[in-house]
C-alpha cells in the first residue's frame, strides 16, 4: 500500500495506497528516497484516482485535492507497511483555491438559505435602530427589497424571468470574468469577485457597499468611531457571511459549468413555515457553449422540498422539441394525486410544441439520499478536480 501525503498544512493529510491497474499492491517498483515524477490521469471510484508514473500506471487513494492532468514530484518516503510518497513543491493552484471554496460549501451547503431565512431579521426593525445613519438605513431596505425579489413567493411567481433575475443576482452572470481572476492567483474577496464600483447592481454588490459605509464611520475627531463598530458588529458579520455564501455558490458554479457543463441553483421559495431551497440543476451535453446558446440537448434536475406534497425530484431530458420526464415522490400519497394529472401535463406540453416521450411517475422512500449520492457525484465531487475527502 502506498501514501502520498501533502507538505504544506492546508493539505489534508492523505494516505494513498497505490496499486497496479490489475489490483496488486505495489512496493518492489520503488526505491527509498527516490524521486518520481507523476501525473494525475483521472478519477477512479469515489476516492480513487489514476497515476502515471515512469514504471506505468497505478490507482491510488487519497484525501488529498488532486486534478486531472496536474504534474507532481513526489518523493519515497517509506516502504513498509505502505509506500509512502511525499509531494515535493506543490504550487497552490487554481483547483486548490477552488476547493477552499468547495470545502465551505460541503461543511454549511444550507448557508445560501440562512442567509436568506435571517436577512429580515438581522437587517430589519433591529438593524434599523443599530444603523450609523441614513446611508445605512437606505442600503438596508434596499438589500431586504432585492432579497425579496429573489424569493419564489406569491408574488414573484408571476415573472416569467424569475430564474433569469434570479441568476443574475447572485452574480452568476459574472462566471467567466470570476474563472479568470481565481487563474489569475488573486486572493481576497473584493480582488477575485471584483469592488462594489465596477459592477452592475446585484445582492452582493449591495452587501460590499454595505460593508464600506459601515467601515467610514468616523467619530468628530476623525477617528474611527468604536462605539458605533460594536453597534454594527451584528449587521457586518451577517452581511460578511451572507457575501461567502454568496462567493462560495459563484465558484461551486465556475466550477461545474467548466467541469461538467452544468448550472446548479439553489432557490429560496417560501412556505408557511419559512423558506426552503428547492435545487435546481440544468445540465447541457456536447461542447456546451453551442448547446447553452441554442438551448438544445439539456437535462433539468429538480429537488423539491414542499409543504403538502413533501420531497420531490423531477427528472426531464429535452432534446430540440423532443422531451422526456420521471418524476419521484416522497410518499405513495403523493404519487396518486399527481398521477391524476399526468395527462393534462402531457397534452399541455404537446401544446407548446414538445413531442413527449417518457412521462412516468414513482415513488421514492428516500428522495434524501438520492439528493445527496446526486450531489456528492455530480455536482461537490464532480470532474477533474478530485475532491476526495472522508
Amino acid at each position: 500500500m502506498t501514501v502520498i501525503q501533502g507538505t504544506k498544512l492546508h493539505d489534508p493529510s492523505g494516505l494513498v495506497s497505490l496499486r497496479d491497474q490489475k489490483g496488486n499492491v505495489m512496493s518492489a517498483r520503488f526505491l527509498p528516497g527516490e524521486i518520481l515524477e507523476a501525473v494525475i490521469a483521472g478519477p477512479v471510484g469515489r476516492r480513487g484516482v489514476l497515476v502515471r508514473l515512469p514504471t506505468g500506471f497505478v490507482v491510488a487513494e487519497t484525501d488529498i485535492p488532486l486534478q486531472v492532468n496536474e504534474r507532481l514530484r513526489v518523493k519515497v518516503e517509506q516502504m513498509q507497511p505502505k509506500v509512502m510518497l511525499r509531494i515535493l513543491d506543490r504550487n497552490v493552484s487554481e483547483v486548490s483555491k477552488i476547493d477552499e471554496y468547495l470545502r465551505l460549501y460541503r461543511a454549511d451547503p444550507k448557508a445560501l438559505l440562512k442567509s436568506f431565512s435571517l436577512v429580515n431579521e438581522i437587517f430589519g426593525v433591529k438593524g434599523m435602530a443599530e444603523a450609523p445613519n441614513d446611508a445605512v438605513v437606505a442600503d438596508l431596505l434596499k438589500i431586504m427589497q432585492n432579497v425579496s425579489s429573489m424569493v419564489l413567493s406569491r408574488d414573484t411567481a408571476t415573472n416569467p424571468m424569475f430564474i433569469r433575475d434570479f441568476i443574475s443576482g447572485l452574480g452568476l452572470l459574472l462566471e467567466r470574468r470570476l474563472a479568470g481572476n481565481i487563474r489569475s492567483g488573486r486572493r481576497s474577496f473584493q480582488d477575485i469577485f471584483g469592488s462594489p464600483d465596477d459592477r452592475e447592481g446585484g445582492l452582493k454588490a449591495q452587501l460590499l457597499r454595505l460593508l464600506a459605509s459601515l467601515a467610514m464611520e468616523v467619530d468628530e475627531n476623525g477617528q474611527t468611531n468604536q462605539a458605533g463598530a460594536t453597534r454594527n458588529r451584528g449587521i457586518n458579520q451577517f452581511a460578511k457571511f451572507f457575501i461567502e455564501s454568496i462567493e462560495t455558490f459563484q465558484v461551486l458554479n465556475v466550477h461545474c459549468q467548466e467541469n461538467e457543463q452544468k448550472y446548479f441553483l439553489q432557490i429560496p421559495c417560501q412556505m408557511p413555515d419559512g423558506l426552503r431551497m428547492q435545487d435546481l440543476i440544468v445540465e447541457w451535453d456536447g461542447d456546451g457553449e453551442n448547446t447553452r446558446a441554442t438551448g438544445e440537448s439539456c437535462r433539468f434536475i429538480l429537488f423539491m422540498d414542499m409543504d403538502i406534497l413533501g420531497r420531490l425530484m423531477i427528472d426531464a431530458a429535452l432534446s430540440k422539441t423532443a422531451i422526456n420526464c420521471h418524476i419521484r415522490c416522497g410518499e405513495d400519497a403523493t404519487a396518486d394525486f399527481l398521477s391524476s394529472y399526468l395527462d393534462q401535463l402531457k397534452s399541455r406540453l404537446t401544446v407548446a410544441g414538445y413531442r413527449v416521450g417518457a412521462l412516468t411517475l414513482e415513488t421514492d422512500g428516500d428522495i434524501e439520499s438520492t439528493r445527496y449520492r446526486y450531489f456528492q457525484e455530480r455536482v461537490v465531487h464532480a470532474a477533474d478536480t478530485v475532491n476526495l475527502f472522508a
